[in-house]
C-alpha cells in the first residue's frame, strides 16, 4: 500500500469508527428520552430526534473508504451480530469519546454508573439479544467484552486491550 493510500485509509478509517460510535451514541440519547419521558422537550430532544442522521453519516463515512474499515474487518472475522458490534461500540467508546460516560450515567439514571452495561446495551441498542452472553457467542468466546461472570450484566464490560487495537 502507498503512503497515500495508507494516510487516506487512516482517515477514513477513523472517521467510519467515529460515525459508528455517533450511531451508539442516538441510540443512548434515544434511550434517555424515552426513560424521561421526553420526546420534544428536554436536553437531548433535539439529539435524540434526528432519525438517522448518525447512520447516514455511517454510509457516507463507509462510502468514502478505499477499502474495508478495521470495524468492519472485525465484525466479519468475528462473525459479529449488529447487536454484538454496537455492544463492542458502547463498551469501547467510553474510552474514546469523553461524552459516553456522562451518557451512559444519564441511561442508567445513576450519576455513579458511568459505564455501559449489559442491561444498558439491551434496554437502548437496536437487535438487542441474550444469546450475546453466552459462551459460545461471538463475544465472550472472541473475548472482545471482558467481565467477571459475576459482574457482566451490572457492572463495566471493557474490551481487551487486542479487539480496542483493531478498531
Amino acid at each position: 500500500m502507498s503512503e497515500q493510500v495508507t494516510h487516506d485509509w487512516n482517515e477514513a478509517n477513523q472517521r467510519y469508527l467515529m460515525a459508528a460510535l455517533g450511531v451508539v451514541r442516538e441510540a443512548l440519547e434515544r434511550h434517555v428520552a424515552r426513560s424521561e419521558g421526553k420526546h420534544e422537550a428536554g436536553p437531548h430532544a433535539g439529539r435524540a430526534h434526528r432519525e438517522g442522521a448518525a447512520r447516514k453519516a455511517l454510509e457516507e463515512a463507509a462510502e468514502a473508504l478505499p477499502s474495508p474499515a478495521a470495524l468492519q474487518i472485525l465484525s466479519n472475522t468475528f462473525g459479529l451480530s449488529s447487536f454484538e458490534r454496537d455492544l463492542l461500540l458502547l463498551c469501547a467508546g467510553v474510552e474514546l469519546d469523553s461524552s459516553f460516560a456522562s451518557l451512559c450515567a444519564e441511561a442508567q439514571g445513576d450519576a455513579a454508573r458511568a459505564f455501559p452495561s449489559f442491561s444498558l446495551a439491551l434496554a437502548a441498542l437496536l437487535e438487542a439479544h441474550w444469546s450475546a452472553v453466552s459462551p459460545a457467542a461471538s463475544p465472550r468466546r472472541c473475548r472482545s467484552c471482558n467481565s467477571a461472570a459475576t459482574r457482566w450484566r451490572t457492572n463495566a464490560p471493557s474490551p481487551p486491550r487486542p479487539a480496542a487495537h483493531w478498531a
